[in-house]
């Protein structure tokens, strides 16, 4: 009970935790008479553990618990994590699970209302990513499409079925919505498991590591997004990955890495030979734009570095990476690319706005001086 209140990525239900409990790895179904009553459970945690009456959320009595068992886990728990992940595979490979992915909306909202199944379905890979080794069977289930096509299907990381909770009310939604469209290099690669790419690249000829979901993003995509480097330089590794690979919105790789500030991930990729650090999405925005944009200071720096980037490159309505900066007040993005002597800041938007207007209209003072100071 306490490794799993301890260790989980967010408040669990008490059922959540009674179940848990009752899952057995030899079993393909949940023995109702394992669920341990609650009142046994919190006598046998003496004291350590209460239950929101409201919420049903069961947690630790106070936050110093937490950090008290957080500071000595190892000690405690030495195996938290590897328990909690073999826990999520075990009941996902229920019988009630078998059947492969759900065909209707209504089978997906039965899905989704048994007890553990979101946790599991949702935080199997960071329990495996936390930990040396994994579950044993876990290579087999990712070579096997159903269970792969089941587990991406309703998981929160890749469903469509999971954005919004109205969705699964709307009968009028396309079947699309139901489709998986991820592959086991989805979904090792967005939960860092570096050592499962490795062997799957290897061995799963017949799965493809360059397959575009129903968003049209790669496994490369989703590893260069969440900041995974090594991932992303195994990927890059195998001549099958096609680093230029551009989603639904016209971004690659780079432009994921460079929009969510993943600096090293941003130059594992400018090594790569075959990239393009310069390539506009659908928007007309490039990857020093959406750094710029966004504020990450690291990130454009290292992309003006690159010979190949332009740094006045407009998109669809006219904006530069300076402007989208400006606007936003990234003083200091401005002034990394004030310091770059082919940045115009002069230059006009489709509106006919400099960046020194952006910063007037949105009163960034910073940025207004940091222009101003670079005119005089």
């Amino acid at each position: 009970m306490l490794s799993w209140i301890i260790c989980a990525k967010r408040p669990l239900q008490t059922i959540e935790v009674q179940y848990a409990w009752a899952v057995k790895d030899s079993e393909d179904e949940l023995d109702e008479t394992a669920i341990p009553d609650v009142e046994d459970m919190l006598s046998a945690c003496c004291g350590l553990v209460v239950i929101d009456k409201e919420s049903e959320i069961i947690r630790l009595v106070h936050y110093t618990v937490q950090e008290y068992f957080q500071d000595t886990l190892t000690r405690w728990f030495p195996t938290a994590h590897l328990d909690i992940a073999s826990t999520c595979i075990s009941y996902l490979l229920f019988k009630d699970f078998s059947g492969g992915p759900v065909r209707t909306f209504e089978e997906a909202r039965v899905r989704l209302k048994k007890p553990l199944f979101t946790y599991a379905v949702d935080y199997w890979g960071y329990h495996t990513s936390t930990c040396s080794s994994c579950n044993p069977q876990l290579l087999d289930l990712l070579t096997n499409s159903e269970w792969v096509s089941m587990v991406v299907q309703l998981c929160a990381m890749f469903s469509k079925i999971r954005e919004r909770s109205w969705l699964l009310e709307d009968s009028s939604l396309s079947l699309e919505y139901l489709s998986p469209s991820q592959n086991a290099f989805h979904m090792v690669g967005v939960y860092r498991l570096n050592n499962l790419v490795t062997v799957l690249l290897a061995n799963a000829e017949d799965i493809d590591p360059d397959q575009r979901d129903n968003r049209g993003k790669t496994p490369l995509i989703w590893a260069s997004e969440y900041g995974h480097t090594n991932v992303v330089e195994t990927f890059l590794s195998d001549s099958r990955v096609d680093p230029n690979r551009q989603d639904n919105e016209g971004r690659e790789p780079l432009h994921w890495a460079a929009g969510n500030g993943n600096t090293d991930v941003v130059k594992t990729l400018l090594s790569n030979g075959r990239m393009d650090p310069d390539r506009k999405d659908r928007e007309g925005r490039t990857p020093l734009n959406w750094a710029a944009r966004n504020g990450h200071t690291e990130v454009v720096k290292t992309l003006l570095s690159d010979g190949r980037v332009e740094p006045n490159r407009q998109d669809n309505i006219g904006r530069t990476a300076l402007s989208w900066a400006a606007q936003n007040g990234h003083t200091e993005v401005v002034k990394t690319l004030l310091r770059d002597g082919r940045v115009d800041p002069r230059r006009q938007d489709n509106s006919g706005r400099a960046a020194l207007s952006w910063a007037i209209l949105r009163r960034h003072a910073q940025v207004i001086k940091a222009i101003s100071d670079w005119r005089i």
